[in-house]
């Protein structure tokens, strides 16, 4: 998940507040933080700087949520400043893909929240425009996906070939076991395209 951070922070390259690597990130650095985990008692996260750069952070560290929307009204303007006096950058319709940074600017009656959109341009919107969340998806939820999937489908296989092979020696009925094939591969690619846009 995309994050703004609220501090700077020191990168360590192992949960663990011994393995210092040298280098700290910004505070207002835009980073992708993963679930946290444990150790000896101390909370960490997973941590993948733009620059490709990985490792961990304490998981108490201030970060601000950019959180991935949608779209829901047609013909938004996207301004190049926090009010309507602003030049149009940009018009989305709906069903457009944003991200939304945290924080709301007052501008006069009107509230402005600051955006990116999927091609990267920032700017600002309407704090009324109507919006959806989008589920993201970290890399473990992904490789689950991807492992179910292939359970089903090949479990389905499994009993298909089993009955067919046991009715063909003796006689008798087999099985086709198409729902759970399908459904295993239907659940296998889902994975597999998460996996590609997962965050870590």
């Amino acid at each position: 998940m995309k994050f703004r951070m609220d501090q700077a922070q020191r990168l360590y390259s192992q949960p663990n507040l011994s393995a210092i690597t040298g280098t700290e990130i910004a505070m207002g650095e835009e980073v992708e933080i993963g679930g946290e985990v444990k150790r000896n008692g101390v909370g960490f996260c997973p941590v993948r700087r733009s620059n490709g750069q990985t490792g961990f952070i304490p998981g108490d560290t201030k970060a601000s949520h950019i959180k991935p929307m949608t779209i829901d009204q047609p013909d938004v303007a996207i301004y190049t400043g926090p009010s309507a006096y602003s030049y149009v950058r940009a018009h989305l319709a709906r069903g457009s893909r944003i991200w939304m940074f945290p924080g709301v600017i007052q501008e006069g009656a009107q509230q402005f929240v600051r955006i990116r959109d999927a091609s990267g341009n920032e700017g600002y919107m309407d704090g009324a425009t109507r919006v959806k969340g989008v589920v993201e998806v970290t890399r473990k939820v992904a490789k689950k996906n991807l492992a179910v999937g292939a359970l089903w489908c090949v479990g389905g296989l499994i009993v298909t070939i089993a009955t067919y092979a046991a009715a063909s020696d003796g006689g008798g009925t087999y099985f086709i076991m198409w729902g759970p094939v399908i459904f295993g591969a239907i659940q296998f690619f889902k994975g597999l395209g998460q996996l590609a846009t997962a965050s870590i």
